[in-house]
């Protein structure tokens, strides 16, 4: 039997192609389902590989055809990555899909009261035809029939079929057969075919079906189904927020405007005033809502009570700078969430988190959340926060020993449950990004695609990507690898060949130098209307760049707005957003087309690649010979052969080779010091200058733990001035938050004093080749020495 490992590396492999479609398959028993890990879902395969117990009803090999693929692209830009495509057919053998698919068949019965998402008792108007080990479909969810209790109550597993489980109201119709295809999410998985075991099943991607089934006849006269499907998270382009709530404008005065809620809104208001405290008084807590002509207005706690019967008057006008517009009586208002987070002014902000994660509604805002403004935070605010009141989500929906963002009222989240969701992958661009705080964003003015907003007011002003890994939403915000962090490896064993002669082979490999854009500026439009503009040019860093106006060029400026963006920053933040972007347009020196085995099928858009290769001209040390060039992987295309072989085909940018990255050296405050000869034991600040809760590989979460053995160190006081004079140390050893180094500088007196990197002409080739140093500004090197300063991109 052959494992996946095995059979990448044989590279004559047969592989198996294997789709299962959301709320599609049959009913099974609990050994069976154990037997196939819980997933009922039909197999659908190009051919039933050796492992599978084909007693279970799931296994179907009527594909008579691999399915067919294209690529999924990444912008330079950032963004969601343009969408793949998966297609494929299947034959109607013995009626299969005939008697599956009956979409268009009539209702059973209906659902006779409001049912949660987490109920297993479910009320219907008749269970008559419903019998115990069957399947019911009930809007999105497949419900699995463990018993009828009786003729109006059954007993069910939720989320049957990979399906959601969610709330159902009463009349719901309840079907006996599938009752919809487009919009399922389709799983497309390859394995070897001779496989001993599921478990060597690899996720190539997740698709959402948005075309079919169409029919034809088949030559020996049966039926040919025909499906097509994006590849796309099926949660990340829903509405948000669901639903508005609006409320209309019943005076207009000299101190503020007063507003009667829509009937049916009323209680959606009144929650969102409480929305932080529950029953508790909180001066500080804040509503906006925002009219149709633009302008933002806001109450604070002590107004807060807004009921059908009176309304309530809005006493803050022109809010983030939004204008004033001429507000009139019978103007619509409609709720929204605002980043605002001037803490004297606005008190209360929409988009907070509590950490450590609080899960009641009824905490005070002033001792549990903590405001935000970070473009990461709110992209996991409105994606964990429940979609209606019925998920369950609402300040619950919040990962093990990580902060609680699920806290906008119900309506506004897009319900995504916690556990589809890379949430580090978020709180690490957070922490990556702290410089940059986005408020005067305002959401949920009208409902629209998460995708749609998200690109246009976070992902494209920092050139980030929001991809699907093996189920999980993750955000990949490029920049210069973390030292430590993990880059994957692509290589002359990887890089796949093509026969060019007798007993020759050439890699499968077209690189050319990067020409592939012609911006050399960037204008960022930045607040809401009127935005300001500003704008950063290659030629500001024409020594990065190469972009000085001495001839002629093909140029052209790319206007990117950012209209959560606060006016009164805009110069800082143009120059934060468009230093990154303008680094990948400019430093990556290379295109590179290429097409690789299967052990690097697990790589996503935006992740970064190393590329070694010893053909390739150096352009640095003018010699042949990459290695470890970094690229940004940009396109990717899985390809599955007719013959049952498969590979990747991608195209990456690559990094100059001869930029030298590193990151910031460590310091720390010294509590106090001890003898214990020849060393010196320091005990040091544990949290002065890291946070406990840093993510990403490599990067330390105490003050001590940024130092290793053999670092060199010297003293300086608080003010920066160096006390060790000539004198550097050696750290011996570092655990805890003690620091224990090889003398103590002359007899210095170390309490109170800072440990840092000792300077670059007095350190050691391993701390060289780990950190960062400032270089000297007239001379462009470090210290006394020769040697080139670091670079930084977005760290």
């Amino acid at each position: 039997m052959t494992t996946f490992a095995e059979a990448i590396a044989s590279r004559a492999q047969q592989w198996t192609a294997i789709i299962r479609i959301e709320g599609f398959g049959p009913s099974l028993s609990s050994s069976q389902l154990t037997a196939m890990g819980s997933d009922a879902r039909a197999c659908l395969c190009s051919t039933v590989p050796d492992y599978a117990d084909e007693s279970i009803p799931v296994w179907r090999d009527y594909l008579p055809e691999m399915p067919g693929l294209t690529s999924e692209r990444g912008s330079v830009w950032g963004g969601f990555p343009d969408l793949g495509e998966l297609s494929w057919a299947v034959v109607d053998f013995g009626d299969y899909l005939t008697q599956q698919l009956a979409t268009d068949a009539k209702p059973i019965t209906a659902i006779n009261a409001t049912t949660t998402a987490t109920a297993t008792e479910i009320r219907v108007k008749s269970s008559a035809a419903i019998s115990a080990s069957s399947v019911v479909w009930v809007g999105c969810e497949a419900l699995h029939v463990i018993t009828v209790i009786d003729g109006t109550t059954i007993l069910v597993t939720r989320g049957y079929l990979s399906t959601t489980a969610t709330a159902h109201d009463a009349g719901d119709r309840v079907f006996a057969a599938i009752n919809y295809i487009k919009q399922r999410r389709a799983d497309l998985y390859i394995v070897p075919t001779d496989a001993a075991s599921r478990s060597e099943e690899k996720l190539v991607g997740q698709y959402v079906i948005d075309h079919g089934p169409s029919w034809a006849v088949s030559d020996d006269g049966g039926g040919v189904w025909s499906f097509a499907a994006r590849s796309q998270s099926q949660h990340l382009d829903r509405m948000a927020p669901i639903s508005t709530r609006r409320g209309k404008i019943t005076s207009v005065g000299s101190h503020g405007v007063m507003v009667e809620p829509e009937a049916e809104a009323g209680r959606a208001f009144l929650s969102s005033f409480r929305q932080w405290s529950g029953d508790q008084d909180d001066g500080g807590a804040s509503i906006y809502l925002q009219a149709e002509k633009g302008e933002v207005i806001a109450v604070a706690g002590p107004q807060r009570e807004m009921s059908q019967a009176n309304g309530a008057a809005f006493i803050r006008r022109d809010v983030l700078g939004s204008g004033r517009a001429d507000l009139q009586p019978g103007d619509f208002l409609t709720q929204v969430m605002c980043a605002e987070h001037d803490e004297a002014s606005a008190g209360g902000c929409s988009f907070r988190y509590s950490d450590p994660a609080s899960t009641s509604s009824s905490a005070s805002p002033r001792s549990t959340w903590t405001n935000t403004a970070n473009p990461f935070h709110i992209l996991l605010c409105i994606m964990t926060s429940a979609a209606s009141d019925d998920d369950g989500l609402w300040f619950s929906n919040h990962a093990a020993s990580r902060p609680n963002f699920s806290c906008l009222p119900p309506g506004f989240g897009l319900g995504l449950p916690v556990s589809n969701i890379s949430v580090d992958s978020f709180l690490l661009a957070a922490q990556r990004s702290q410089h940059i705080r986005l408020t005067s964003l305002v959401y949920g003015s009208r409902p629209e695609s998460f995708a749609a907003f998200a690109s246009r007011e976070i992902l494209q002003p920092l050139g980030a990507y929001i991809v699907n890994e093996e189920g999980l939403a993750k955000i990949v915000l490029p920049g210069l690898p973390l030292m430590g962090s993990a880059t994957v490896t692509l290589g002359a064993e990887n890089i796949l060949t093509r026969e060019v002669g007798d007993r020759q082979r050439l890699p499968i490999l077209d690189i050319a130098r990067g020409t592939y854009d012609d911006t050399t500026a960037i204008e960022y439009k930045v607040g809401p209307k009127p935005s300001r503009s500003v704008t950063v040019t290659a030629a500001d860093a024409s020594e990065l760049f190469s972009a000085r106006r001495t001839y002629g060029t093909t140029d052209s400026t790319k206007t990117i707005a950012v209209p959560g963006g606060n006016r009164a920053e805009a110069a800082h933040l143009g120059r934060a957003l468009a230093e990154p972007h303008l680094w990948r347009m400019y430093r990556p020196a290379y295109d590179i087309d290429v097409e690789y085995d299967l052990s690097l099928w697990n790589t996503k858009i935006g992740d970064a690649v190393a590329i070694t290769l010893d053909e390739m001209p150096n352009q640095a040390a003018t010699v042949r010979g990459w290695s470890s060039l970094q690229c940004e992987l940009t396109e990717r295309e899985p390809i599955i052969d007719e013959d049952g072989g498969a590979r990747i085909r991608a195209h990456l940018i690559g990094f100059t080779q001869s930029s030298n990255n590193g990151r910031i050296a460590p310091s720390a405050h010294i509590i106090s010091a001890s003898t214990s000869a020849p060393n010196e034991v320091l005990t040091v600040t544990a949290n002065q200058y890291t946070d406990t809760d840093a993510l990403g590989s490599g990067v330390p979460t105490s003050d001590a733990a940024g130092f290793v053995t053999g670092d060199v160190v010297r003293c300086y006081n608080a003010a920066g001035v160096k006390q060790s004079g000539t004198n550097t140390q050696t750290v011996v050893s570092s655990v805890s938050n003690t620091i224990t180094i090889d003398g103590d500088f002359g007899g210095l007196t170390l309490g109170g004093l800072i440990l840092v990197f000792a300077n670059y002409d007095d350190s050691i080739a391993q701390q060289r080749e780990k950190f960062a140093y400032f270089s000297d500004l007239t001379e462009c090197t470090v210290g006394a020495s020769s040697a080139d300063p670091y670079i930084f991109g977005r760290g």
